[in-house]
Formats: C-alpha cells, structure tokens, sequence
C-alpha cells in the first residue's frame, strides 16, 4: 500500500522521455487534457497508437537508481526499446526482477556501484521488484510508440512534433482496467491527409480531451490486482468457515478460532481477494468484509445454543457480502 500512496501521491515525480526527441520537422502538436469524471486526472500517461509507426531509431536510456531501499524515481514512462539502466547506489546488494508478461528479466545480484541493463521491448506495464528487499517497489509504462506524455496536477498533456497521419490516443493509469483504457480512447489525426474529411486536418494542433469513468476508487492501483475468477476461493472460505463451527460444536474452541483466523489470513488475504477487493470496490468495502470475520472470530469464544445460532447467521451473511463483492469484481 506505500507504494501505491506514493506513486498517486500529488508529490510524486514522474519521469518521462518527451516524443519530439524522436520526431521529423513535421510539426503538429496533440494536446488536451484527461479527467476521471469531473476530476483531472493526474498521473495518466497519454499515448498515440500507429501500426505503420516506426519504432525509434535511438532509443533512450533511462536510468533508475536504488538508494535506501526505494527505487529512484518510482515510476516512469518510456518508449519500447528503452534501456534501462539500473543503478545501485545503496551499500548492500540487490536483485531487481519483473514478472511482467513481455518484459520479464531478472538481473541478478547487484552489488553495491554496479549497473544493469535491461531493454523493453514490449508495451504495457512493467512492476519492478528486488528479489531481497521485498518492500521495494517499481513500475514502468513502456509506451507503443515514441509520441507520450504523463499529465500533471490539472491533467493536461502535451504530444509535440507528432508525424502526419491517423492516430489512436488512449491514457493509461493505475486506476483503469484494460476495457476502461480501450474505451476511453478514439482515433484522432494529426497534419494534412489528402483527401480527408476530418476537420482537424491541416491544424498544427490537435485538440483532445479524453474523460475516463473508472470503477475503482481514487488511490486505486490495478497492477497490483490479480484478474482472476475469486469463485473458487469464495468456495474454499465457506468450506473452511464451515469446518470451523463444525469443530466449535464439538468443544474445540482453539482450533475453530484457529480455523476462522486462517481462512481470513490465507483464503481471504493471501490469495489476493481481499486486495482485489480494496483496490477495485474501496477500503470501505474491504473493512466491512474484516469486520464480519472480526464478528465471527468473537463468537467462537463462547458457546450454548444462542451462539451456534449468532455463529451461523454470521457466517451467511459474510458469505452473501462476499459473494456480492465477487459479482462486481468481474
């Protein structure tokens, strides 16, 4: 949860490598501003989609240091084929990795004052992790072309120097789903086209304002959400909660209260859905499904009929407000 305060955070520093370091003498600039409803959004990464684009031909190196167990800075955006170069400027020895699919590496140990160097060559969101410090934590945006910006505090952006032709701009964050993204983009063109209808035609600015609508609540980090069917870990919870009062019926308090504590620990936690759930429903929602388990876990330390009863009917109405949580997780 640090680092997803940190990098949502208005103090935060993004780090970018602006397009025009790789554009031509053409000059049309793409520009506007991106809202989550009402609000702008900053932190988006803004980005111009082209198959017919070339890729760069030098692309940049970029550098993230390690100092003081933190990656430096926390998250930045660069074109694909980027280098990066990490540098370990701590005084103890690290192993930075992702498994992030199309950019997985792991670079080994890194001791003190050395650099590695790895290259991105796929697009999409890279999660940077230290295989020894497991509080460290790191993200990249690998744009798919050369043309992306990162909007600030009143969520404006500005693509200069972008090449004639028909373009998809899309903004990612943090806080959007893969549909969110897709269906809050649209096709813009930039410069002359011959024969074109489109009214921005021949402008050497582009105006675009794209508003999202994201689900998830504000300081919301869906990179680290599994997408997963939670089907199956609602059935173990209920499995489990069911055994636990089985035991407590038999007079084995220490081992049912054993049996709550770890289905909220292993099934509920670990598994990842109660991170599913406070990341794309609110925190809200997650401290209502503890308080639930809290409720459970106080029963159990008494007993006569009246509490098998309270017991079961707490149980039920956990389940229910899972169940409910795992219907709009999808």
């Amino acid at each position: 949860m640090r680092f997803i305060r940190t990098i949502l955070s208005l103090t935060l520093v993004f780090c970018f490598i602006p397009g025009h370091l790789f554009a031509s003498a053409d000059q049309t600039t793409v520009s506007g501003t991106v809202r989550f409803g009402s609000d702008p959004a900053e932190g988006a990464v803004v980005y111009l989609k082209n198959s017919s684009q070339p890729p760069p031909q030098a692309p940049p190196e970029v550098a993230i240091r390690q100092k003081n167990q933190k990656f430096i800075p926390s998250f930045i955006a660069v074109p694909v084929g980027a280098m990066i170069l990490f540098e370990n400027d701590d005084s103890e020895t690290h192993n930075v990795r992702s498994s992030s699919p199309g950019n997985r590496f792991d670079v080994g140990a890194h001791p003190e004052g050395t650099t590695k160097k790895i290259e991105l060559k796929t697009p999409g969101v890279v999660l940077l992790r230290c295989k020894i410090h497991e509080e460290m934590r790191g993200m990249i945006f690998v744009s798919p072309s050369p043309y992306f910006a990162v909007t600030g505090k009143n969520g404006t952006f500005k693509l200069p120097s972008v090449k004639p032709g028909s373009y998809r701009i899309e903004a990612w964050h943090p806080r959007l789903t893969a549909e969110e993204v897709e269906t809050g983009g649209r096709t813009i063109t930039a410069g002359p086209v011959f024969g074109s209808t489109d009214p921005q035609v021949g402008m050497d600015s582009v105006p675009v304002d794209l508003t999202m609508n994201p689900k998830a609540p504000p300081g919301s980090n869906l990179t680290e959400v599994r997408d997963q069917d939670w089907t199956r870990v609602l059935d173990e919870i209920q499995t489990s909660l069911t055994r636990a009062i089985a035991d407590w019926k038999e007079g084995r308090k220490t081992v049912a209260l054993t049996g709550i504590m770890t289905t909220y620990s292993r099934l509920y936690g670990q598994s990842g859905l109660r991170n599913a759930i406070v990341q794309k429903l609110g925190k809200a929602e997650g401290a209502w499904h503890e308080k639930r388990f809290n409720a459970m876990i106080k029963q159990v330390q008494g007993e006569g009929p009246e509490r098998e009863a309270a017991l079961k009917r707490e149980k039920d109405s956990l389940l229910s407000d899972l169940n409910k949580s795992v219907q709009r997780l999808r």
